[in-house]
Parts: C-alpha cells; structure tokens; sequence
C-alpha cells in the first residue's frame, strides 16, 4: 500500500465536556466497584470505557461505477489503500479498519466453502479490481485491511463498495440491504454529470434506512463547470425531500496538497469539509451513543452495589428486619442457582427459540428460492430465453438479493425479540427478593439491536461482540453473500444463441422445438444455480444464528452471575452485621451511611449526564 500517513488525515475531534465527565464517573464507579470486591462488575465498566474510547463506527462509501469511489476512500485516508484504476471498477467490497500493524486478508467462497486468507496488503489489486479478479471470478466476498492511519484513530470502518446502480440491480438491491447496518453512507457522483433520475430514487431509499447520508460531488479537478452540476444536484436533492447537501472533493487534489504540505491546496480539494460533516454529523452522533450506553452500565454496576450496601444498614439499623432479608437472599441465591444450571428454564425456552428461528430461516429460504422459480417458469413461458436471458439474469440475481437481505433482517429482528423474551423471563423468574428488586434492574438488553462493529473475525464468522451503537460486521456480511451469489456462474446454456427465421411451417415447427429447447435448458441452469444458493444461504445463516445463540446465552449467563455475586454479597454482610454487637453496629452506620450516599451520588450523576447527553444530540 503506498502512500504516508499523516497526522492531519485525522478525522476532527468535537470537543465535549460530557465525553470527559463521563470517562471520569466510568472510571471513578470501576474503581468503586473493585473497592467493594466486584471485580465482575469493574471489568463490565472497563469495557464500556475502552468503548467510549474507541467507539466504533461503520461509514460505507457506494454509487455508480467509476464515480470515484475507491480514490474518496483513500482521500480520506490520505493514502493509497484501494486500487484505482481509470479503466477497471472495484470488483469486491473492501473493509478497512484501524490495527496496530499493516494486515491484509479475503473471504472467499472455495469449492463452496467459505474460506480466510491472509495475504500481502500489496497484493490486494489482485482480489478486489476488476482489472485483477474480472467479474469476481475468485469469489470474493469481503478483502479486509487493517492498518494504522489518522481518520480510522477514531474507531472508524470504511467499507468501498462495488458499483451499485445501472443493469446491476442486484448489486443495488444488496447496498440498500446493507445500509441499515452502518451509521453513514457516502454516495459519489462525478462532477462530469448531474444526478440521474435513478441515482436520486436510490438516494431517497437509502435515506429510509441509513441514520446519516453525504453526497459526495466527485472528480472537481476534471471538469470546470462543477459549480454548476453541484448547483442542480442539490436542487434535485431538495425536491427528493433529502437533506443532504453535495459535498464538492477532488482526490487528485488532496493527494497533491498532502504530497506538498500544502493546506491551501487540500482544503481546495474538499476533504477538510468531508472530514468535518463526518465528525459532526456522524462521529459525535455515534459517541453519544456510546456514552449513553456507558451511563447506563454505571447505573446497573452501582445499582447492585447499592443493593448489598442498603441491606445490610436495614440489618444494621433493624436485626429482626436483617433475619427476614437474609432468608430472602438465600432463597434468592437457590433460585440464581437454578438460573445458572444448564437445564434452566429460560436456557431451555433460548435453545428451543433458536431451534425454532433455524426451521423458520430454513423455510424462508425454500419459498423464497421457490419463488424465483415460479417467477422465472413465468417469464419463460411468455419468450424465448435466447432473448431475454440476459434480463431474465439480471431478475433472479436481484431477487435473491432481496431474499438474502429479508433473510438476515428476519434474523436480527428475531434475535431482538427473542432477547426482550428471555429478560422478561428472567425477571418473572424472580432472580432477586421483592424488597430488593426495585434497587437491581436486570439490565439485560435487546441485544441484536445494540450491536458493535469490532474488526473482522479471522475464523470467517460474524461479529458478536455487543455495544450500543447501530449495526455491525452483519451488514458487512450480508453484502459479501449477496455479492459472493452474484458472482455464482449463471451462464447460459451453450445452445441458447439467436434464432433463426425460416418461413415454412417446417421451419417454424423445428424454431419451436429449438425455443422449448432452450426453455428447457434454461430452466435446468437456473434450477442447478439456485440449488447452489440455496445450498450456501442455508449454511451461512445457520452460522450466525448459532453464534447468535451463543453470544446471547452467554450475555445472559453472565447477568444472572452478577446478580448472584450481588446477592451473595449481600447476604454475607447481612450475616456480618447480625453478628455484630449493638454498638459494633452503631459504629458501623455512619460509615455505612457515608457510602451509600456516594453510591447514590454517583447513579444520581449518571442520570444527569445522561439527560445532558441526550441534550446535546437533540440540539444538534
């Protein structure tokens, strides 16, 4: 990869007291919670600080062919990363991410395997253009690179995309599919032409789905009357009812300025702007979020603290009150026993909920490939496949595309409800006495809908390490499938060719046999394509509705051996405090007392961070 890093690549940083004040009260309520031997509940808070000190955003860079999509990327990054090449497109969706040293690796699709290889970064050319791999013939689903530049030192991912856009409704029907999983998309447009009538309608789709969308005005540098294209661009964007306002960049330009030290020149080229709408409408967005969610574990974290604290003062204060919650605990610490055995009840309602997820996904699949047959037998029956086979392609490759998008949307959704399902069941389980429960809220989340993009699994499988920021490595996933199905051969048969035109009835009796032929021919390609896909959609959403279950059932493993600590905890010093003499316990109230009004000061800050955060994103 060529190109020079250059510490004024990096993407602006807003400035934010809330950002401090809460990386403060995470690190004072960790410490707390190590103080009070809860070294569980200290590493929850830890991760939730390396979150908010790298929270991690996806941005997905897409539009037409040769609009500029890889030079913007590397424009943003101030280095040369994705090939670009004047005469060959983008052939495979890249993913690029912050690591510690240069890193390079492909998931392919190998004798219907998906496979990881770890490769040269200088070697990419070879995976992901058109010029190294023509039409993907190597399967390419994802390239990912990690390496160390100032715009990703933030936690950003980029993801360059394949051409969406024109004959390639597939491809256009699996961005859409895939923006719901990222925070931004940049769309590029060159600036030799304005926004065509259906760049504007896939702008208004997108908009639908994607929390932030940028318009990208490329190429500046190649044409004088970009001023004016920007101009009608932004009309056409204001009658589509978008907000979004063409962002003029020229990567030549910025690779020059760059190459010269030349701040004028690189502010000329429009990626200061870019970086800038990215850090203000995209970054501070995403860290609110992050922070948010930060809060909230300090909430949860203190909050058990403050159960034991609280009981043991009743005991202290009232013996017999002190022997009645100690029975409470220690039935509470039978039934968090049962909750914690394999064959408990919201383990087995989880276990049976994915089975069934499974059979429902398994099913979705076949009446849908189903569906593209009854489709396709239609579209048969009505012409001559050596007419049409080309659109006839171009349909069942932007079906499936569909299929593959609902698919895995069904799956996320599923996965939140099944979530929501096992916390409402932990919770009617009664994990904690009743006296108690009001003061320790299971803090058990939705977890699909609360996902963080971490860098790409090395074993092939998808992302599952969850925070509260939009998306994840899914989204990235469901492109690459979508994007590996479309480089499945789908070629036609060898006796599909043009007819012929006879004028006898001989003739034209022998063009019939050669068309039902052909039919009949066409129909058995698609059939052994489909059987291909559905083949691969089967095993690759099994895969991650099994690692869905297995990230969810350890999340909620580990809530409910929180919430066990907590009643352990409190019961042991209940049971110190019932052994105290009458004035050991008058002695140990006001220190007691004193502890529980910092823990309640501390969830009494959180809350109004929180507000103040919240604030903040709505007066944006």
């Amino acid at each position: 990869m060529a190109g020079q890093d250059r510490t004024d690549n990096a993407v602006p940083q807003p400035q934010s007291a809330s950002r401090d004040a809460v990386i403060g009260l995470v690190t004072a309520a960790a410490d707390t919670c190590m103080k009070w031997g809860r070294p569980d509940l200290e590493r929850r808070l830890r991760v939730a600080l390396r979150r908010i000190e790298r929270s991690l955003t996806a941005i997905g860079v897409v539009g037409e062919f040769k609009q500029g999509k890889s030079a913007l990327v590397n424009g943003l990054l101030g280095a040369d990363v994705c090939p670009v090449d004047d005469d060959f497109a983008t052939a495979a969706t890249t993913w690029i991410y912050q690591s510690e040293s240069p890193e390079a690796r492909i998931r392919r699709v190998v004798d219907g395997r998906l496979v990881v290889e770890e490769i040269d970064p200088d070697d990419l050319v070879a995976y992901v253009s058109e010029s190294g791999n023509p039409d993907n013939h190597l399967r390419v689903e994802i390239a990912e690179i990690g390496l160390q530049n100032p715009a990703l030192d933030r936690g950003l991912t980029i993801v360059d995309t394949p051409g969406a856009g024109g004959a390639k409704a597939a491809r256009n029907a699996a961005i859409l599919g895939f923006l719901p999983h990222v925070d931004t998309l940049i769309f590029t447009s060159d600036a030799s032409a304005e926004l065509s009538a259906p760049e504007v309608e896939f702008l208004k789709a997108a908009q639908e789905v994607c929390p932030t969308v940028l318009v990208a005005l490329t190429k500046i540098d190649l044409y004088p009357a970009w001023r004016r294209i920007a101009e009608i661009n932004a009309g056409h964007l204001a009658a589509a009812e978008m907000a979004a306002e063409p962002i003029p960049v020229s990567a030549v330009l910025r690779a020059e300025g760059l190459r010269r030290d030349d701040a004028q020149l690189d502010q000329e080229s429009g990626f200061p702007a870019l970086l800038d709408a990215i850090s203000t409408e995209v970054l501070h967005r995403s860290d609110t979020i992050v922070l948010a969610r930060a809060l909230g574990e300090v909430r949860a974290g203190i909050g058990q603290l403050l159960v034991g604290a609280e009981a043991e003062r009743r005991a202290l204060a009232d013996p017999e009150a002190g022997e009645r919650m100690a029975a409470e605990l220690q039935q509470a610490g039978r039934t968090l026993a049962e909750l914690r055995g394999a064959g408990s009840r919201w383990m087995t309602v989880l276990n049976d909920k994915i089975t069934d997820l499974i059979q429902q996904n398994d099913y979705g699949i076949k009446t849908g490939i189903q569906a593209v047959l009854t489709d396709l037998d239609t579209a048969l029956e009505e012409s001559d496949p050596a007419a049409v086979w080309a659109d006839l392609t171009a349909s069942v490759q932007a079906q499936l595309a569909d299929l593959v998008g609902s698919l895995f949307r069904d799956i996320e959704s599923s996965a939140g409800e099944i979530g929501e399902q096992i916390a409402a069941l932990l919770r009617d389980e009664g994990a904690l006495p009743s006296s108690l429960s009001s003061d320790a809220d299971l803090n058990i989340e939705a977890l699909w809908s609360a996902r963080d993009r971490s860098a790409p699994n090395r074993d092939g499988g998808p992302s599952t390490v969850w925070a509260a920021v939009r998306g994840g490595s899914s989204g990235v996933i469901t492109l690459g499938v979508i994007g590996g199905l479309a480089g499945l051969a789908l070629a036609g048969p060898l006796a599909i060719g043009a007819g012929v035109a006879f004028a006898s009835k001989q003739m034209v009796d022998e063009r019939k046999r050669r068309v039902e032929k052909r039919r009949r021919e066409a129909r058995t390609v698609v059939q052994q394509f489909l059987g291909q896909v559905q083949m691969e959609l089967g095993t690759r959403t099994r895969q991650m509705i099994q690692e869905l279950h297995r990230t969810m059932r350890d999340h909620f493993a580990q809530r409910v051996a929180e919430l066990d600590a907590s009643a352990s905890a409190a019961l042991a010093a209940i049971q110190e405090s019932l052994r105290e003499t009458e004035s050991g316990r008058r002695e140990r109230l006001p220190g007691l007392e004193s502890a529980i009004d910092k823990l309640k000061a501390m969830i009494d800050r959180a809350e109004a961070l929180h507000q103040e955060v919240n604030e903040g994103t709505r007066g944006e």
